[in-house]
């Protein structure tokens, strides 16, 4: 079933849940068992994920050995489009909104019309990620528009921020609408 938050922290300005995967997922050598689903278009997975989460949305360059926001250090990240968005302005009655999808042999994560902080309905953007038992994850961008405060970060880094790939920081790399990237 497709679950979402409203009306708890999930659906929130800078919310996150923490959820178990239907199975096991390899990543940058350990085995995840869970993913941390950060509303301001971040995952996060294993030992290295958070107690808590960053408390804003404030993006970094990937990967980040060093850095901290609210003294809150997270690794073994996958940022989707990591930045500054608010689900709780999101339009629901529309279908917008951060929604899961648990299947033996998948697990979505999907953004959907999530507008940027604070309070406007738009600009809106929908993507969605999806990762595999094989350790396979898929970055899927249907309609990304520019907004924000800050630039968004596309990429994703191992469980101490040591290894990672940037895919994009900025508008000026940002993925065209319609693309998918295997990883």
């Amino acid at each position: 079933d497709w679950l979402d938050g409203t009306g708890t922290t999930w659906g929130s300005d800078d919310g996150f849940i923490t959820y178990t995967m239907p199975f096991n997922f390899p990543y940058y050598g350990l085995v995840a068992t869970e993913m941390h689903i950060g509303t301001n278009g971040y995952i996060t997975f294993g030992a290295g994920a958070p107690s808590g989460h960053y408390g804003y949305g404030n993006s970094l360059p990937i990967p980040d050995d060093f850095s901290t926001i609210d003294n809150v250090a997270l690794d073994g990240l996958v940022g989707v489009l990591w930045a500054d968005l608010d689900p709780s302005s999101a339009d629901h009655a529309g279908g917008a909104g951060v929604y899961y999808l648990s299947l033996p042999t998948l697990s979505v994560v999907s953004y959907i019309a999530i507008p940027y902080c604070c309070g406007a309905t738009s600009p809106a953007n929908t993507f969605q990620a999806i990762f595999y038992p094989s350790g396979a994850f898929v970055l899927q961008y249907q309609d990304l528009q520019q907004g924000g405060s800050q630039n968004p970060s596309i990429g994703f880094e191992n469980h101490d921020g040591s290894n990672g790939m940037q895919i994009a920081f900025g508008w000026g790399q940002a993925p065209a609408d319609g693309t998918a990237m295997l990883i």
